[in-house]
């Protein structure tokens, strides 16, 4: 896809006056940068989180290439858990592609939320922590997804080898730390900031997070870098 750049012949306001304030503020380059890379780093949060809001959330097209992806894989006869389901918006996805569908989340308020969404007898929610959940389980589903809760854990690892008796197929999805260039810049300046919500605990590359799948004997069948997510269909030992 080639996208076209309007032509301006003027900057927006907002441009020329950071520009101006960055030109006159006592501060080293070094300095100049980092603080630009925090306003960066804000602002982009900052968009996702009203791109929620103007998007509903099967238009997201984040959302929208997420079930493009699923949907070459999840079958109707399938039996599938959703682990991290958060509000249930993948959730409620899966139910209406599998043969029954559970979310498990610990928030209760969002779990109750989700429940009260849609009724759909293909669909059960929990309230439990997904990890725990995971290892008392004994039964097993054919595909588990792991939708952005991946960087919340302690331990992923532990989780996707113990997924390995459980499931034959898992999907995992995060968000990608190279998709924005500027964070090469902050990785080899001290002084910039990198935060999340009080859950996150880390962010992945794409080499670090194939490391951690392989390391939890997971096989990877198919990728996808697109959108500023890595998307990763997997296979376990138990195939």
């Amino acid at each position: 896809m080639t996208i076209e750049l309007s032509p301006t012949r003027r900057n927006p306001p907002i441009t020329r006056w950071l520009y101006g304030l960055f030109r006159i503020l006592p501060l080293s380059p070094s300095r100049k940068l980092a603080l630009a890379l925090d306003m960066d780093w804000v602002l982009y949060h900052l968009s996702h989180d009203y791109s929620r809001r103007v998007f509903p959330f099967n238009e997201h097209p984040k959302r929208v290439a997420t079930i493009a992806f699923l949907k070459k894989y999840i079958s109707p006869d399938n039996k599938v858990l959703d682990l991290g389901c958060g509000s249930g918006g993948l959730t409620h996805v899966l139910a209406s592609m599998a043969r029954s569908t559970t979310g498990v989340d610990l928030i209760q308020e969002q779990v109750h939320r989700a429940a009260q969404a849609i009724t759909n007898p293909r669909l059960n929610f929990i309230v439990a922590d997904l990890v725990d959940y995971a290892m008392s389980y004994d039964s097993t589903v054919d595909v588990v997804t792991l939708s952005h809760v991946v960087g919340e854990l302690e331990d992923p690892v532990s989780l996707f080898l113990r997924l390995n008796e459980i499931t034959s197929t898992v999907f995992i999805e995060v968000d990608d730390f190279e998709s924005n260039k500027l964070n090469h810049y902050r990785m080899l300046l001290p002084h910039t900031t990198l935060f999340t919500d009080s859950s996150g605990r880390r962010m992945y590359d794409r080499d670090g997070l194939v490391q951690e799948i392989e390391e939890g004997g997971l096989i990877i069948e198919e990728e996808e870098c697109r959108h500023g997510v890595l998307r990763y269909w997997c296979q376990t030992q138990s195939t």
